[in-house]
């Protein structure tokens, strides 16, 4: 059921980059700040730790960046909204479940939303199959939270 609604939004999220590509000259641009594990020590290429993230959210707040949502980006690509020099959109590659025991809770605390990507072939995955990625009601819970 979750893989209806993910699937469209991945899908129309990739459609309207390739559109903005093409089509939008104006200046304005968009940082994107990715991440894809969070861990309470380990720290490498693809990891930080979540006292690092809850810093790099707390930079970006102190420093009066605009953090915005998937909708806003859609709105801007399609014409209907401008962005601050400083916006910033927050995603998640591969959705691991340490992203939603760690970083969730430092994004509802900040209110900041991002936008998760996530590979439907590992949720709910038999265990010697799964690496690790968030389960279906991972997924809900991310829904009703108000993420991407």
């Amino acid at each position: 059921m979750i893989i209806y609604i993910v699937l469209p939004v991945i899908f129309i999220f990739i459609v309207l980059l390739i559109r903005f590509a093409k089509t939008n000259t104006s200046k304005e641009k968009i940082s994107v700040l990715m991440y894809h594990q969070i861990d309470l020590i380990k720290n490498d290429c693809s990891t930080i730790t979540v006292e690092q993230f809850e810093q790099q959210l707390i930079y970006l707040i102190e420093n009066e960046y605009e953090i915005i949502a998937l909708k806003e980006l859609i709105l801007f690509m399609e014409g209907e909204f401008s962005l601050s020099q400083k916006s910033v959109l927050i995603t998640f590659d591969d959705c691991y479940s340490s992203v939603i025991r760690l970083a969730l809770p430092v994004l509802l605390k900040s209110n900041v939303n991002a936008v998760f990507f996530i590979p439907t072939q590992f949720i709910n995955a038999k265990e010697e199959h799964n690496n690790g990625s968030m389960s279906r009601r991972d997924l809900r819970d991310l829904l009703t939270r108000g993420m991407n």
